[in-house]
């Protein structure tokens, strides 16, 4: 029987009962006098709302959880933010069963409907971006370029970068970008000290820039290493901060992987490649149009050099050009190389005086006198011919 038809048939009871009393209503009704006497007095104190079914639930609970514990259950909650009530009696911190957990926690205004959205929590962190300064924190992460149909089959005929190192302003977005044959400490290093001197020499102070980044090989040699990696080594001795993500949080490099995506969609999946030095060509360009004339729809459709014109810092900030990390470590390596021949030459030279001045210093015999020019006019053959000669 549906309620409607409920309340019409105690109405129609109490209506009769009202008329004929309450014996003659039973009588009718085919119901006992208990049960009409009971809707006669519902309807007497509530009117047509008494006809209506009530809830059987007791007025008093002995079992129900004292006002000490509901303020503990808050305080619970408060203190662990979103983790479920569940988990929170699976690790024995509730003092109730998650279920009334739960409930007073809803009565109170703490349900699960609290939870901040994912949109609402991005839009939160965006705006507390916007507060930091130009060049205040610097993200960087490496991009593996051999997964992108288009630029695999360039990448493999004509010998181009297989990796991409980037690196891009939080607050502005503006973009730096390197770029590689192989992964190391030694690229991770000149890319980042590469920025630092570029940034110093167009005005920006580096003390008060971070350079964040996750726990890959290339920038932490490894993650159980008690001391710190090379190129951390190279930023603090340049007076730049640094820090690493936790492990498996990737979505801290967002920035970057934003741009890695983009850069896969508008760049490398439509761009053709001849050769490596059309394919560092057209790397500029795009980190020129990047950096100087793409408007960020996550920043009020504002591009990187509005950013550094309202900071007021230099306009050539805006002209990065990629750099081949390949290239320049083999300079480096060249440099060091004749660096430690003229070392070598000027320590066989010392050598001799050192050896020539022992000799005359002291008394000894024809023969030995013999045997040593021998072995320096050997010496000095090999090392003419080795070191000095030119090729």
């Amino acid at each position: 029987m549906k309620d409607f038809e409920k309340v019409k048939f105690r109405l129609d009871m109490v209506n009769y009962a009202l008329e004929h009393g309450v014996v003659e209503a039973a009588e009718y009704f085919n119901t006992s006098r208990k049960t009409v006497g009971k809707w006669k007095k519902r309807f007497e104190k509530s009117g047509i709302k008494g006809l209506y079914d009530q809830s059987r639930r007791p007025h008093t609970s002995p079992r129900s959880l004292k006002a000490d514990k509901i303020e503990k259950v808050i305080e619970i909650k408060k203190y662990f933010g979103n983790i479920s009530t569940k988990r929170l009696a699976k690790m024995n911190i509730l003092p109730c069963c998650h279920e009334t957990a739960r409930k007073h926690l809803k009565l109170n205004g703490y349900g699960r409907g609290d939870k901040v959205k994912k949109y609402v929590a991005k839009r939160s962190l965006r705006e507390m971006k916007e507060k930091w300064d130009v060049f205040e924190e610097i993200v960087v992460d490496t991009k593996y370029l051999w997964d992108m149909p288009n630029y695999f089959k360039y990448m493999k005929y004509y010998g181009l970068p297989r990796y991409q190192y980037t690196a891009r302003d939080v607050k502005s977005g503006m973009l730096f970008t390197a770029y590689s044959n192989q992964i190391s400490l030694a690229h991770s290093k000149v890319f980042v000290k590469t920025i630092v001197e570029f940034l110093r020499k167009n005005g920006v102070d580096v003390t008060k820039t971070t350079f964040q980044y996750d726990n890959g090989s290339e920038y932490v040699a490894c993650v159980r290493a008690k001391e710190i990696s090379r190129m951390e080594q190279a930023l603090k001795e340049l007076g730049v901060g640094y820090q690493r993500i936790p492990v498996g949080r990737w979505s801290y490099n967002s920035d970057v992987e934003t741009v890695h995506s983009i850069m896969e969609y508008e760049f490398f999946e439509i761009e053709p490649f001849k050769s490596r030095e059309v394919f560092f060509e057209k790397a500029a360009c795009y980190c020129l149009f990047f950096n100087n004339f793409r408007q960020n729809s996550n920043r009020d459709y504002k591009t990187p050099s509005d950013y550094i014109q309202e900071a007021g810092l230099h306009k050539y900030l805006n002209l990065w050009m990629p750099i081949d990390l390949d290239k320049v470590l083999n300079i480096e390596c060249d440099v060091i190389a004749k660096r430690q021949a003229t070392y070598a030459q000027n320590l066989f030279v010392d050598y001799l005086k050192t050896l020539c001045h022992n000799l005359l210093s002291t008394n000894v015999t024809h023969v030995y006198w013999n045997h040593f020019f021998t072995f320096t006019l050997y010496f000095l053959s090999r090392f003419y011919r080795i070191y000095l000669q030119p090729s």
